[in-house]
């Protein structure tokens, strides 16, 4: 039988109970969203026969070498209702780095798998190898295969990412990664599952701090999109010039960017579920080797949900990194962080994304399920997706449309991963956040497992 090995149903289940017994203690430390009745995630949809990133279209490679990989997938699985079979087990050394033709022998092995063709994404339950042969980050290798770029010093040009610049809810042509790795052992990346849960749908009362430094070679490149972001979405994000020492005032935060080579004071940022955080620096991918740059899983410790960092040393050039106004835009407009961030970034060869994707703090309109009803209310975001519907700007203050304007959209369930119709809905232009929408028969009383979609008709 081959090293990598794909567990059969029997066999993950078999894991899966038992680890279960192991770590059911530690799902109480969020409040169980379907007794609270919380709020549903709405996802934006450009097509009626796309596929939806979701918990049953997500895949979770865990290290067959490694029992607390297997314990972590088992565990994320179970919290996120991912269904055994997306569970894959691969062998892989616990290194930081693994050799390109070792995991090209694995990932062959992936692609075989019999789940493979209905998954978009993976999260890898592990924080070791991180890094392929020296110069590629472990996620990006998952998404787009082993680089044969010969690298020369630095400041190499690598593959473009054929999904950079993509809008809301378009689908990937790729299936990205993200490391599921808290940054300090399973305990912390444990915690970092349920920081992501905790953030779905929260729409959270917080800021994007965009802050540019005095170390121009690290921050300049991705100030002008820095300060874009923050004239187009100024009610959340904010371009401040600051000095690191000031970080620590900046009240709670959704998001965070910089261009610094070490931020000591990290831990003092408030960071709420579902934060993303980066820092444009030549290392801060390289989470399990001492550089002395402030690190990607540095930035998941301190409380971020997801962040990024390259593994090697990429040079300033800002289209390595995610671009804070794409990233921005994206995020605030429904898409998971996996998604926003992954459409962010230009070359991701070097780039290693980090942090717990699925997530989606902000949804396009407020849905709770009580009674078998779904009640749906518009929010600030359900008026910037009518401006995009009719061709508007998605940041403007004003609306764009004649107030007695009405559009028709489909409400969906893409639970699976399959938009499937729930009813026809039209909202006025006139509407306001707060107001009622619609409410929908709604066979489930599930919310914890529901998700919605919403397609402009």
């Amino acid at each position: 039988m081959s090293s990598n090995v794909r567990l059969n149903y029997e066999e993950m289940r078999a894991i899966i109970l038992s680890l279960s017994i192991a770590v059911v203690s530690l799902t109480t430390c969020w409040p169980d969203r379907a007794a609270a009745g919380e709020a549903i995630v709405v996802v934006p949809l450009t097509s009626n026969h796309q596929q939806v990133l979701t918990p049953g279209t997500l895949g979770v490679i865990i290290n067959l070498s490694d029992p607390d990989s297997v314990a972590l997938g088992a565990y994320y699985a179970r919290l996120r209702h991912i269904p055994v079979s997306n569970i894959i087990g691969l062998h892989l050394p616990i290194a930081n780095s693994i050799d390109g033709q070792v995991l090209s022998d694995a990932l062959l092995q992936l692609h075989r798998a019999t789940n493979y063709g209905h998954l978009l994404a993976f999260a890898l339950a592990f924080s070791k190898p991180y890094r392929v042969d020296e110069n590629q980050s472990i996620t990006s290798a998952f998404a787009q295969g082993i680089a044969r770029s010969t690298w020369i010093g630095s400041c190499n040009l690598t593959r473009e990412n054929p999904d950079k610049a993509l809008g809301p809810g378009a689908e990937l042509s790729v299936k990205p990664a993200f490391l599921l790795d808290g940054g300090g052992g399973i305990a912390s990346s444990m915690a970092l599952v349920r920081r992501g849960k905790a953030g779905d749908a929260s729409d959270p009362a917080a800021a994007i701090l965009l802050a540019g430094t005095d170390e121009g070679s690290r921050s300049l490149p991705r100030e002008p999109s820095m300060k874009n972001a923050a004239n187009t979405f100024p009610d959340v994000a904010r371009f401040e010039k600051l000095s690191p020492e000031t970080f620590s005032n900046a009240g709670p935060l959704i998001g965070f960017e910089t261009g610094l080579a070490s931020i000591p004071k990290i831990h003092l940022l408030e960071f709420l579920p579902g934060a993303f955080a980066d820092s444009l620096t030549s290392y801060g991918g390289a989470i399990n080797d001492n550089v002395g740059q402030t690190t990607a899983s540095q930035m998941i410790r301190a409380g971020a949900t997801a962040s990024f960092g390259t593994v090697r040393e990429p040079c300033n050039f800002k289209g390595k990194f995610p671009d804070p106004t794409r990233v921005i835009a994206n995020y605030l407009a429904g898409d998971s962080i996996l998604e926003a961030y992954w459409k962010s970034v230009d070359m991701t060869t070097e780039g290693l994304f980090i942090g717990e994707p699925l997530t989606r703090p902000f949804p396009i309109l407020d849905a709770k399920l009580k009674d078998g009803l779904l009640v749906l209310r518009a929010n600030k975001r359900t008026l910037r997706y009518l401006d995009r519907s009719f061709g508007g700007n998605i940041g403007a203050n004003e609306r764009s449309i004649a107030t007695d304007a009405t559009i028709a959209f489909g409400l969906y369930s893409v639970e699976t991963g399959s938009p499937h119709l729930v009813q026809e809905i039209v909202i006025p232009n006139s509407i306001k956040p707060g107001q009622i929408i619609a409410t929908v028969p709604f066979a489930t009383n599930n919310s914890e497992s529901t998700v919605l979609g919403i397609l402009r008709h």
